[in-house]
């Protein structure tokens, strides 16, 4: 059964996260789906891509890598805008609808 702080957690991240992608990475065409805490520490990221990305392996990858390259500065953003005793390990994940 999921902690009733973990759910306040991963609201007060998903949309921290989306600020900051909003704001600080405009190149980037994802926004953020879904928050889930694993546990206290750990955060599941779920993002969806816009509809100009394409679909192929290696752009996929690409994207991947830029999202990756922005969790340094992502994690101060949190930091300065969350009252959060500490920052939970952020790990990214693609999520494509059936429809696509």
């Amino acid at each position: 059964m999921v902690h009733t702080r973990d759910l306040k957690i991963a609201k007060l991240l998903q949309h921290a996260v989306g600020q900051y992608f909003h704001q600080s990475a405009a190149g980037l065409d994802i926004y953020i789906d879904t928050v889930e805490m694993r546990d206290r520490r750990s955060a599941d990221i779920y993002y969806q891509l816009g509809l100009s990305h394409p679909l192929e392996e290696a752009a996929l990858r690409d994207l991947h890598q830029k999202i990756l390259a922005h969790i340094p500065p992502l994690k101060k953003f949190i930091a300065d805008n969350l009252n959060l005793k500490s920052i939970p390990k952020l790990s990214f994940h693609l999520r494509l609808h059936a429809a696509l």
